[in-house]
């Protein structure tokens, strides 16, 4: 079957009906739930950022384990992505091969570049700034002051939402879900992120899930 070309109001209208929003909904709402208990039950802001840090002091193996959840999620999703094309191309299977190569330009032009461009744009400091007194810098390049919106979030958003699209099936979703819920609270323990960072990391997430989905039915220009 050909994907159909061309997208008009109509043809948007017909393309979000159809989405599989449960799914998408399973991937966000573990996170969501967290970010929303971790407000209730610690704070936000200067509150967060100093349970955390003495957190870390405190549980040096969980500290560790974070460490290994925040920078392994992304060679692992990466890998899953590959390892899909690969079976897309002994198959043949083109409807995966769309869906692999969507997610790799979804990820260059949203998640990598537009996510860039608003942590420098915007300039907020990362909660370990925060406890030193530093404040918002608009179109900075230090480090330390990209912290809105989390990266290492719409990544992970971004990568599950799709395969959860495609499975269809909401103990896979939520699976899913469970693990972007984790990468998401390894940023906030680790200091990275405020919840806002997260919550907005959800948003773009989401946004380039629906994108990946669009191009992979569609087919790519």
């Amino acid at each position: 079957m050909t994907p159909p070309r061309g997208l008009s109001g109509k043809g948007l209208f017909v393309f979000l009906r159809g989405y599989p929003w449960l799914h998408l909904l399973l991937c966000l709402a573990p996170l969501a739930l967290l970010l929303i208990w971790l407000a209730l039950t610690i704070g936000t802001g200067r509150d967060l950022a100093a349970h955390f840090t003495d957190l870390r002091l405190r549980q040096p193996a969980l500290t560790t384990a974070m460490l290994a959840v925040t920078y392994g999620a992304a060679p692992l999703s990466y890998g899953a992505y590959a390892w899909l094309f690969l079976r897309g191309l002994r198959a043949p299977d083109p409807a995966l091969l769309r869906l692999v190569i969507a997610y790799a330009l979804v990820q260059i032009c949203i998640s990598f570049l537009l996510v860039r461009c608003l942590k420098i744009a915007v300039g907020r400091p990362r909660p370990q700034a925060l406890l030193l007194g530093a404040g918002y810098e608009p179109f900075t390049l230090e480090h330390g002051n990209h912290s809105f919106p989390s990266g290492h979030t719409s990544e992970i958003i971004g990568t599950c939402a799709p395969l959860a699209a495609r499975r269809g099936r909401r103990l896979f979703s939520l699976g899913l879900g469970l693990l972007a819920a984790l990468v998401g609270y390894s940023r906030i323990y680790l200091s990275m992120h405020h919840i806002g960072d997260i919550a907005a990391g959800m948003g773009v997430g989401a946004l380039c899930a629906l994108v990946i989905h669009y191009l992979s039915i569609r087919g790519i220009p």
